[in-house]
């Protein structure tokens, strides 16, 4: 991997992380979720999603969304806590520039 970041984590998903970690640690793909029936990283996001993702949703009953969408999610929330620009874009792996184009709307105005 060479895109590596560090990310704050709230307590709860590190404790997720550090559970996970007995299963698969971080072998050679770099990937730390694997799926369970092969103990191998997936080989396809869709892979997780059909037999995962989508179900959970429908069982929370949560509007179907991509996987991905999380990251907005994350972006927004940080932004309207009050969290400055600069800081998420860095935790999004994000230059700012791409940040502002795509996150503008929910950065708070001061005045």
């Amino acid at each position: 991997m060479s895109d590596l970041r560090t990310v704050k984590l709230t307590n709860r998903a590190f404790e997720a992380l550090r559970r996970q970690k007995a299963w698969t640690l971080l072998d050679e793909s770099g990937r730390v979720f694997h799926n369970p029936n092969t103990n191998r990283p997936w080989a396809k996001e869709q892979n997780i999603r059909e037999p995962y993702w989508n179900p959970t949703l429908k069982l929370l009953g949560i509007q179907h969304r991509r996987p991905y969408n999380t990251r907005a999610t994350y972006a927004t929330i940080g932004l309207m806590a009050g969290a400055r620009p600069a800081y998420m874009a860095a935790q999004l792996g994000h230059g700012l520039d791409v940040f502002y184009r795509d996150y503008a709307a929910w950065i708070n105005d001061p005045g």
